[in-house]
């Protein structure tokens, strides 16, 4: 156990629910930052080194771990001696006699505060993903819808010379232009769609099909 505590820096601990000793191996002084000589064994003493936003919750958590006979489980965040915080998971188990009373809790701390540091840079570059992805959709959306207006506005009026124009040359250059028009409002609906997509507001509509 002490080999496979020393690969991993597992620190062990054992608290006496009856005297109020806690007791901890050398793994728990390195994780703390503390040497033996300093760590007086008073549950007070794991207390301080507790981060302050962390240490009521963490207590009531024990509390109820040893109350409801269940293994506890939880991290902390730890205010090393330099000033420097370092996260720790714990995981116990409550020591009962044969009357069911509370004996001991035993666990383990390890340091984890790569993996939440390494989480916490992953969910600011998710969030920044996000909101590129979000201000390219607004823009996609904001474009669309200004490009459209006035191609609209061409085809409109492409229609209506196509009624006036009886020329040939003429009611073919309106037919290209109504062709490219159409095509080019085609794409323009296709990238709305797209963005609309992307911000999750995209609309279905039932329309009958006929095969």
């Amino acid at each position: 156990m002490q080999v496979a505590n020393d690969a991993l820096g597992m620190g062990v601990w054992e608290y006496d629910l009856v005297t109020g000793e806690l007791h901890w191996d050398k793994w728990m002084y390195s994780l703390y930052g503390v040497s033996k000589d300093q760590f007086t064994g008073a549950f007070e003493a794991w207390e301080q080194t507790i981060h302050p936003d962390d240490l009521e919750d963490r207590k009531k958590l024990l509390d109820y771990a040893i109350e409801n006979n269940i293994n506890y489980d939880t991290q902390f965040r730890v205010v090393m001696p330099n000033g420097n915080i370092k996260h720790l998971k714990a995981n116990a188990i409550i020591l009962r006699n044969e009357a069911g009373e509370p004996l001991k809790a035993i666990g383990v701390n390890y340091d984890i505060t790569d993996k939440v540091e390494t989480m916490a840079v992953l969910e600011q570059e998710k969030q920044r993903a996000e909101s590129a992805a979000k201000a390219k959709s607004d823009f996609l959306a904001n474009m669309s819808h200004e490009i459209r207006t006035p191609m609209n506005a061409v085809i409109g009026f492409a229609r209506l010379l196509q009624k006036e124009v009886s020329e040939p040359k003429q009611a073919d250059k309106l037919d290209k232009i109504m062709s490219s028009g159409m095509h080019l409002m085609n794409i323009i609906n296709d990238v709305l769609d797209l963005s609309k997509i992307e911000a999750n507001r995209l609309i279905l509509e039932e329309s009958n099909c006929t095969l």
